[in-house]
């Protein structure tokens, strides 16, 4: 059974932005817009990552978690990947 990484990241982009903080998300019209807006609000940006983590059963390091790791899902799902020596 093939993990869908990318699926799993959209639903919990999914399930972040349209929860009590879908004020904030009004107007995203996709998964790169949402995830490129997290980076304005950091305690849900840290809310995905921990969200990613429990998902996956990963931890990132540190250096993974800049500004880049918000620029695209296909960089999210790529990292995650790496974690789970899919590549």
């Amino acid at each position: 059974m093939e993990i869908n990484i990318k699926q799993k990241i959209s639903d919990i982009l999914q399930d972040l932005t349209q929860s009590e903080y879908q004020d904030i998300f009004e107007g995203c019209e996709n998964d790169q817009e949402r995830l490129q807006l997290l980076t304005s609000e950091s305690m849900l940006a840290l809310v995905f990552i921990s969200s990613l983590e429990d998902e996956f059963s990963i931890e990132f390091e540190d250096d993974e978690l800049d500004v880049n790791f918000f620029s695209s899902t296909e960089l999210v799902e790529n990292i995650i990947k790496k974690h789970l020596a899919l590549v």
